[in-house]
């Protein structure tokens, strides 16, 4: 038995950026997330501890993200760890550590608030769930 599965809280650090991927135009969501923080050790020393992940949201999940997700949100996100590899201009292979994310809730308030409560839903969970068509797309 093997598990895949990461729990992260923190904020993003940029409104998701969202593209159409695939001869299908599935929607794709990026965005970083940071956590940790500073903290002291024993002898007042302060240490930033400050880690940042790169966050991949799918499909459905995507369209949500773009709706409710803003810099500053804070946010839960549970997903699995994906590594990938690319090729850059350079010819220069490169390996990027990403986490599909299968669930993301939404915590606190939402940065920019709106006297519309239409736009103000209370703390939306986004989640990928249900059955979605093989379009070639690998998550």
């Amino acid at each position: 038995m093997s598990v895949n599965q990461v729990h992260l809280l923190g904020r993003c650090g940029q409104d998701p950026e969202i593209r159409t991927v695939g001869q299908n135009n599935v929607s794709r969501a990026t965005f970083s997330l940071c956590t940790g923080g500073k903290y002291k050790t024993h002898d007042g020393r302060e240490v930033d501890d400050t880690a940042w992940h790169n966050i991949v949201a799918w499909r459905g999940l995507a369209d949500l993200a773009q709706q409710y997700i803003r810099k500053g949100s804070q946010l839960f996100v549970i997903g699995h760890l994906t590594y990938r590899k690319y090729t850059d201009s350079n010819g220069v292979e490169k390996w990027v550590t990403e986490i599909v994310a299968d669930r993301i809730e939404l915590c606190g308030s939402r940065p920019e608030q709106s006297s519309d409560p239409q736009q103000n839903p209370s703390k939306p969970v986004l989640d990928d769930i249900g059955d979605l068509p093989d379009d070639g797309v690998p998550f």
